[in-house]
């Protein structure tokens, strides 16, 4: 919708525009008084498309009306009238798009550009103006994005949505950002899950600011959960009528209590991001039972989560080594072994790049010498 300041301006135009509309009707039914010949079907044809909206088509069919032809006066007459409402269409976009370009709403002001641009093909200021701002528009964009599954590979999820939705203010038509946000929206509704399903756990054994903890977690993730508010108010509740903390069946078994100690962690391991830890936590959950079909579910998710950020880190290992920053680079590498013991990529090229460095020791311990 056009801001106030616009929006009479361009009814003004609405208006001009369906009064030259009756004005198409008016003139063939004048013009038998005056000279019975008959109207030119190019004339009419424009005056359709006229009657559409469909002005430089309807332009481009009149100039079409030759000197000889029926209707010619009446086409010549339209045409400078059509142009005339066409370059007042044309002011309006253009004049929004450099206030919202001013305002540092560049996304909007394209989109302004580009309005004026469709309305009269032949303007090439609307044109021009489009490029300047794409050019402003697209680094924007791009560091954005770059900046957004960076932070992604690294398990910032909420960071990395503030980036893609970044984008989404220079370009609100941008796929990758659309998809990203719904990508990343999906896993932080996951995460909220298993916040919110360890603050049940811990509620039914009587863990009330443990379950708090956890609902809040889940809250902070997902602002509008409401199983999460609805489990917080209990545990407000019975936490200010004095209820304690009632724990777990003293005839539990110990082994059984350090086991739920352990998925507990696991499942606030996960929570947070921390994949290398929460892999180790799951590693050692499933060692003790083989048959746990949660701990190898967490499991898999964790070895899914540690081999995203190997490649993150490899992706960067590569970066610094096209810096010729041969030390961030070895680090790199040596950090995706972390999260990827058997990365092949990894260790070939750490091992190239280790050779290397020590090479280039070589030389410089060379040169020193010749130089003393």
């Amino acid at each position: 919708m056009l801001p106030r300041p616009m929006r009479a301006p361009f009814l003004v135009l609405v208006a001009l525009l369906l009064a030259f509309s009756s004005l198409l009707l008016v003139f063939p039914a004048c013009t038998p008084r005056l000279q019975p010949r008959p109207v030119s079907p190019l004339y009419e044809q424009g005056a359709s498309l006229f009657q559409k909206g469909e002005i430089l088509e309807a332009i481009k069919v009149w100039e079409k009306v030759g000197v000889n032809d029926p209707g010619h006066e009446q086409a010549s007459l339209m045409i400078s009238m059509a142009n005339s409402i066409l370059n007042e269409l044309v002011s309006v976009h253009l004049q929004y798009g450099a206030t919202l370009e001013k305002e540092g709403r560049l996304a909007e002001a394209w989109q302004e550009y580009h309005r004026a641009a469709l309305l009269d093909t032949r303007r090439e200021d609307a044109r021009e103006k489009m490029k300047q701002v794409e050019q402003i528009l697209s680094p924007l964009v791009g560091y954005h994005l770059r900046q957004g599954l960076d932070l992604e590979l690294a398990g910032k999820i909420r960071e990395a949505l503030q980036e893609f939705r970044l984008v989404q203010t220079f370009d609100p038509d941008n796929e990758k950002a659309r998809e990203s946000i719904a990508r990343l929206q999906e896993r932080l509704d996951s995460q909220a899950e298993t916040h919110y399903s360890a603050g049940v756990e811990h509620f039914r054994k009587g863990y009330l600011r443990r379950a708090r903890t956890e609902m809040m977690a889940a809250l902070e993730l997902k602002p509008g959960h409401a199983g999460a508010k609805s489990y917080l108010e209990a545990i407000e509740r019975r936490l200010s009528e004095g209820e304690g903390e009632t724990g777990v069946s003293p005839n539990e078994p110990p082994a059984t209590l350090r086991l739920k100690e352990r998925k507990w962690r696991l499942q606030r391991l996960m929570g947070n991001g921390d994949w290398l830890e929460a892999r180790r936590e799951a590693r050692t959950l499933v060692e003790l039972d083989p048959h746990d079909q949660e701990a190898r579910r967490w499991l898999s998710l964790c070895r899914s989560r540690c081999q995203e950020k190997a490649d993150y880190l490899f992706q960067q290992g590569i970066r610094h080594f096209q810096e010729e920053d041969l030390e961030a680079a070895i680090e790199a590498w040596r950090q995706v072994l972390l999260f990827e013991e058997d990365h092949r990529k990894a260790k070939e090229y750490l091992e190239r790049a280790s050779v290397m460095r020590e090479k280039i020791k070589r030389i410089r311990q060379e040169r020193m010498g010749t130089t003393s």
